[in-house]
């Protein structure tokens, strides 16, 4: 699965406050194929980096494609480690899935390209644009 290199066109962020897996989130976006991406109470996806919005609509793809709810937890928000990327809005955290991980993971790390870097937390996964 490939998605095109034109940035994402995010549109304005509906607020709701639905309580859901547990935690309440104030985001639901739908991008423009339909696909729904839940977001974090206090997280933002507005001030990520270009490149890095673009390698957000490729994880949801991916996510919508095996048809798992796709949750970002961070982006620049709370702590990370010194130096960490979030801070310059060049990463972001989404929680894993609760099945098909390894296939997933290999889908979106060839989706982004050498670029970016998937790390894989114990419940999330971090994901960076790193240009080498």
């Amino acid at each position: 699965m490939k998605a095109s290199r034109d940035p994402p066109r995010f549109g304005a962020v509906r607020q709701y406050c639905t309580p859901v897996t547990r935690e309440e989130f104030t985001g639901v976006h739908k991008n423009r194929k339909g696909n729904k991406m839940l977001i974090k109470a206090g997280v933002s996806i507005a001030r990520l980096e270009r490149n890095t919005r673009w390698g957000l609509r490729v994880v949801e793809d991916v996510f919508a494609a095996h048809k798992q709810e796709m949750i970002v937890t961070s982006t620049d928000e709370g702590n990370h480690g010194a130096g960490s990327l979030h801070y310059a809005n060049q990463a972001l955290d989404v929680r894993r899935p609760d099945e098909d991980r390894a296939a997933m993971s290999t889908e979106i790390k060839a989706g982004l390209g050498k670029d970016f870097d998937l790390v894989i937390e114990f419940d999330h996964w971090h994901i960076e644009y790193d240009p080498k």
